[in-house]
């Protein structure tokens, strides 16, 4: 006997169905997200599942291509297993018959009708869609996650692939270029460290060595010892970085001038020198002039040591900037000074020694806008005069009257004899020093030494003009007048009367200068010879001839104008 199933027992029962079918599906899904694969044929099958089971749930059969999808992936038995449990056959999960009601008490009923079975199923399946659609919704964001990360990983490792066949490339070329000059320059000129990659050959050739230490300086290790000592590349290398001094030669640790032709292109070398050299006042006083920046790598003392600063910053006017904060206006001084500032323009360092001896050092005249006190300071007006020997005019009156400085300054400026004293004026070994320089300083020479034939001789022979200072005694002498005129031609207007008509001393002037015919006597001035001398070195020299030679053809032809 059949028995018509209650609206609630079928929907009871479609809860069972419900309940088992989810559960199927949740194993599915759980196993779908550990593998790509698998979600991918999970996903196709739940679809076949829902196309195929909604519209004619009698018809439920998974397709043969299905089934090929699924094996291998462990999840062909499970989805069989969903299917027969949908289609009421499994022998897991039978159709239930009526056994109890929904309250759980025996049901009295018989077998369940066809008409049953099927009010149940289709109570069920009106469920099912939700769940699939769900889990389909997960999956398929799972799966292009996963996708994405695929092509990601594709990517990368096809961009790695490239990088490497790049690298290799890059290694082939690299190969190839370090087997010639041009090409191992071309390397280290990008990267100087190569250089230790490099056959030894290339290692020992300046050209290539050079190329590396410019581009990096530390590439002078693996240079060839000989190039270790070449100056042109330690310069080159020490330019680039201070860190090359630790691989550079022996040579220009001892030697004076390497040394401080490295501290030129790096201050940081000066820490490299023998201890002879870095302990030589001198020495770093060349250095620091080479290079500026020196000055504050030297020790304490020396850098607040006001007469090492003056004499730095005279030689380097740029040292200033690196002086401490108590000698820095100092030194700025020193450096305004030795810049081509006047000391008129620094009335506060007027008394300072220090500023006034840079002053006048480098402009001896500037002993003027000294202080009275410092104008009269021995190493003061001594390095003044030794500059320009004028500025003995403006040193103390005791200072003018020393012979060590009256020398220095008339050994400068011959004509400094002016100012000195009278008595130095009369010293013979001063006024010789002056003549020396300038003859014409015979002007300020002693009447005594203005007649002495020595001094004289010594004077005209740097100055003709200077016989016009000369004793009338003098004047009168042969020998003087003859070394005056061959000096300067127009000395012969200090001559004495006597030798202006003596024939060899005229000739001897005219043949210097031909204006010189116009001292000569009247009848010197009418002899042919003379005249034409004088015509020869300057044709408006005819002039002073006399009116009978001023007309004279060969007088005519031989005049040479200027």
């Amino acid at each position: 006997m059949t028995t018509r199933l209650s609206k609630e027992y079928i929907s009871s029962q479609a809860g069972v169905f419900s309940h088992l079918c989810n559960e199927q599906l949740d194993k599915l899904a759980g196993q779908a997200a550990q593998d790509v694969a698998a979600s991918k044929r999970l996903i196709a099958a739940l679809k076949d599942i829902r196309d195929r089971l909604l519209p004619n749930p009698d018809s439920f059969e998974l397709k043969r291509g299905m089934e090929v999808g699924l094996q291998g992936s462990g999840l062909l038995e499970d989805v069989q297993e969903l299917v027969d449990t949908l289609k009421g056959t499994s022998d897991m999960y039978p159709l239930p018959v009526a056994q109890t009601d929904g309250a759980g008490q025996p049901y009295p009923g018989g077998e369940l009708t066809e008409e049953d079975q099927k009010a149940i199923r289709a109570a069920y399946l009106a469920g099912i869609p939700i769940k699939i659609k769900s889990i389909l919704g997960e999956l398929t964001q799972k799966r292009k996650a996963t996708e994405q990360e695929s092509r990601d990983i594709q990517e990368a490792n096809k961009a790695q692939h490239t990088a490497l066949e790049e690298r290799a490339k890059r290694l082939r070329e690299k190969q190839a270029l370090k087997s010639t000059t041009e090409g191992c320059i071309t390397l280290v000129s990008q990267d100087g460290m190569v250089l230790q990659e490099l056959d030894p050959i290339f290692q020992n050739n300046k050209n290539v060595v050079l190329a590396a230490v410019r581009q990096n300086g530390r590439a002078l290790e693996f240079a060839h010892p000989r190039l270790k000592n070449d100056q042109e590349v330690v310069v080159a290398a020490i330019s680039q970085t201070e860190h090359a001094m630790e691989f550079m030669g022996d040579v220009f640790r001892e030697n004076r001038e390497q040394l401080l032709l490295l501290i030129q292109a790096n201050e940081m070398v000066i820490g490299f020198g023998n201890d002879e050299l870095v302990e030589d006042r001198e020495f770093l006083l060349e250095a620091v002039k080479a290079n500026p920046m020196t000055f504050q790598l030297l020790d304490e003392s020396l850098r607040n040591d006001r007469v090492f600063i003056r004499e730095a910053v005279s030689r380097n006017p740029d040292v200033a900037q690196f002086a401490g904060e108590e000698q820095r206006p100092f030194a700025e001084a020193i450096a305004d000074i030795r810049r081509g500032g006047s000391l008129i323009d620094l009335p506060q360092w007027q008394n300072d020694r220090e500023v006034v001896l840079a002053a006048v050092r480098r402009v001896g005249g500037a002993l003027y806008y000294a202080s009275e006190e410092l104008r009269n300071d021995r190493e003061v007006v001594l390095a003044a005069v030794r500059q320009n020997g004028f500025a003995l005019r403006y040193a103390s009156e005791e200072l003018r009257g020393d012979r060590e400085v009256v020398l220095a300054a008339v050994g400068q400026y011959g004509l400094a004899l002016e100012y000195a004293s009278e008595e130095l004026r009369n010293d013979r070994e001063v006024v010789l020093e002056a003549v020396r320089g300038t003859g014409f300083a015979l002007r300020y020479a002693s009447e005594e030494l203005r007649g002495d034939r020595e001094f004289v001789l010594a004077a005209v022979r740097q100055n003709g003009f200077a016989l016009m200072h000369a004793s009338e005694e003098l004047r009168g002498d042969r020998a003087v007048v003859l070394e005056a005129v061959r000096q300067c031609g127009l000395a012969l207007r200090y001559a004495s009367e006597e030798l202006r008509n003596d024939r060899e001393v005229v000739l001897a002037a005219v043949r210097r200068n031909g204006l010189a015919l116009r001292y000569a006597s009247e009848e010197l001035r009418g002899d042919r010879e003379v005249v034409l001398e004088a015509v020869r070195q300057n044709g408006y020299a005819l002039q002073y001839a006399s009116e009978e030679l001023r007309g004279d053809a060969e007088v005519l032809a031989a005049r040479r104008v200027l």
